[in-house]
């Protein structure tokens, strides 16, 4: 039950960043706290939706 509570909470802050990014994207790539999120999200749980797509936005310089 952990695991899955795990990557279901991966999954909403992938989604709410993602969010987040679409509505004002320099806010998010430009916050170091934000982009640590996105690291470690890239690194624990780079298969779940939108991990990938996040990531390359925020890396985009």
């Amino acid at each position: 039950m952990r695991v899955t509570a795990g990557v279901a909470r991966a999954e909403q802050t992938a989604r709410a960043l993602l969010d987040a990014y679409r509505a004002s994207p320099g806010e998010v790539r430009d916050r170091p706290a934000i982009r640590n999120i996105v690291d470690e999200l890239t690194e624990r749980h780079p298969r779940i939706t939108g991990v990938r797509e996040l990531h390359t936005a925020v890396t985009r310089a």
